[in-house]
């Protein structure tokens, strides 16, 4: 299950990357004008991946201290 969270929060910082990368394409063809509205797409995957990151690391945390607990028994 680590690796899968893992695997989703890089999936997010991907998304994140190539809508940024588009962000900038447009800002060059379009100008800011019209390419400003395109930062709105970026907030969506920029959210998802703190999200992602934070219930990651909570995750850790937990099944950290569930492994303390069984070594102490």
């Amino acid at each position: 299950m680590q690796k899968v969270n893992l695997y989703i929060e890089r999936f997010w910082l991907v998304i994140i990357v190539l809508v940024a990368l588009f962000c900038v394409y447009e800002f060059i063809i379009d100008g800011p004008q019209v390419a400003k509205w395109y930062l709105l797409f970026l907030i969506l995957p920029i959210f998802m991946w703190l999200f992602r990151r934070a219930l990651r690391k909570r995750m850790d945390k937990q099944i950290a201290q569930q492994q303390a607990s069984k070594k102490k028994k």
